[in-house]
């Protein structure tokens, strides 16, 4: 039907939108089989290198078999989760490095109380992980086993709600793992290979963080991150401890491994790992600011910032402890967007929330600007409340911007222009920006960092709520 398939893959994802298998490439057919251990709806996509083909003229078959009741699959038992004081151990040894520092921060969490993890169905509105790893964007889940010998060990994922399941928000995710023998290995991890940029950029960052817990204590298991030259370290870590700790790995342990391109992270279970379970969430790469302090962190102030429209309409700035992405506050914007017919420049169809560098002294910096942002990326977190986002095609749209001392502009564009959608909002999301040369733009006198929300043209949408910003840098 002229497309010439010289490579593909068959993908199979459960009901949890989470990759559980993955054929060979072998065009123009192609297979894959997986044990399934879990009821629920499974679906196969093919992707190919012209992208994935929906056409109804390409035939899918799937067929089933019981499997052999002498080899039942082993399924740990599932209890409630208890607490207990949190004593955080990690192996200070990786397999891989020669002298990995692993240095978890000892956090109690207060004891919540004792409830059973309850499943979440992966399509959920809001969806579970974004708000579990913010970062991800559009990566893919997925798990991995030996295939050669998949009737003696399992791997389960699954999002789970609870007061005692998750660390914070409303979700959490459990991996129940079964791995009896030394050669057994298997995991749980997200995948950029099909995301959009294919890759994840973690160059600016200092640490991969998350918060874990053991149901039994003295679970072993790898963190691995890979880069798209197929590179992979890992560092293992272990807990004794049946309650949330935190663990933060810095990235230098991850050696030979291209932070710019990163393709994947996983959690590995491998030999004499018994049958277990653990919870994961609030899944963060960081900036340490051992490494790079944080421009704008808002912890005691507004630090300089304002509004351009303040004195027209409401929009007003504040710091608030109620929502922040770190530390222990973050920028509280309240405005307003509607549509004004009279005038297509009106201040009601944007809002600006900004901060003149040669008035304030950044975090990091040593003297107030403007300063050389030449090359640079600068970054704002940003969190829209659910209302922000229409159900239709989007109604408003956020990018960041720079302005130099002679009030010379250079705006975000392409992918870096986020559109409100309801998968953008209720979490924290990245908006980025890299500062390049432009012909008005003097970029060694970068003397304005500023965040542009905007209504779309000629749309009707209304809103009035807060909207917060925290963790900017330069």
């Amino acid at each position: 039907y002229g497309l010439s398939l010289n490579a593909g893959q068959l993908l199979l994802y459960d009901s949890n939108h989470a990759q559980v298998a993955r054929s060979i490439s072998n065009p123009p057919s192609f297979s894959l089989s997986h044990e399934v251990t879990t009821t629920g709806d499974y679906y196969i996509r093919l992707f190919t290198d012209k992208g994935y083909v929906n056409n109804s003229r390409y035939k899918i078959r799937a067929k089933y078999q019981l499997a052999p009741t002498s080899t039942p699959t082993v399924v740990p038992t599932l209890v409630p989760c208890s607490t207990h004081t949190p004593i955080a151990t990690l192996s200070a040894t990786p397999t891989l490095t020669n002298t990995p520092t692993v240095s978890p921060t000892q956090t109690p969490t207060p004891a919540p109380t004792v409830s059973l993890c309850t499943s979440v169905d992966g399509a959920a509105v809001p969806p579970p992980f974004p708000e579990i790893f913010p970062q991800a964007g559009d990566a893919v889940l997925y798990r991995f086993r030996d295939e050669t010998r998949p009737e003696e060990q399992a791997i389960r994922s699954r999002f789970v709600a609870g007061e005692s399941c998750r660390h914070t928000g409303s979700y959490g995710i459990q991996l129940v793992y079964t791995m009896t023998q030394p050669s057994h290995f298997g995991g749980w991890g997200v995948l950029w290979d099909y995301a959009d940029h294919k890759h994840f950029d973690a160059a600016q960052f200092a640490d991969f963080e998350f918060w874990v817990k053991g149901t039994k204590g003295n679970e072993k298991f790898q963190v691995a991150i890979s880069d798209t030259d197929k590179k992979v370290w890992e560092v293992p870590v272990v807990l004794t401890t049946t309650s949330w700790s935190r663990v933060r790995l810095p990235l230098a342990n991850f050696t030979q491994i291209n932070m710019r391109s990163i393709a994947f992270v996983q959690f590995v279970f491998h030999q004499s790992d018994d049958s277990n379970s653990i919870y994961i969430d609030d899944m963060a790469f960081i900036t340490s600011r051992a490494k790079a302090s944080v421009g704008f962190n808002f912890e005691n102030s507004t630090q300089g910032w304002s509004t351009s429209e303040g004195d027209y309409k409401l929009a007003t700035l504040g710091i608030t402890d109620q929502l922040k992405y770190s530390g222990n506050s973050s920028l509280l914007l309240n405005t307003e967007f509607r549509y004004d017919s009279s005038n297509v420049n009106s201040v009601y169809h944007h809002t600006e929330a900004k901060v003149q560098l040669s008035n304030t002294t950044p975090d990091g910096k040593n003297a107030p600007g403007p300063y050389d942002l030449t090359g640079k990326r600068v970054s704002c977190y940003v969190y829209f409340p659910s209302n922000l986002a229409s159900s239709g095609n989007p109604q408003i749209y956020a990018r960041l911007y720079v302005q130099d001392v002679l009030y010379h502009n250079q705006y975000a564009e392409g992918a870096q222009v986020i559109d409100i959608t309801p998968s953008n909002t209720e979490h924290w999301i990245q908006l980025s920006m890299d500062v390049s040369n432009s012909l008005d733009l003097d970029t060694t006198q970068v003397n304005t960092l500023g965040i542009r929300i905007e209504l779309q043209p000629m749309s009707s949408f209304m809103f009035t709520g807060p909207i917060y910003i925290d963790h900017c840098t330069l």
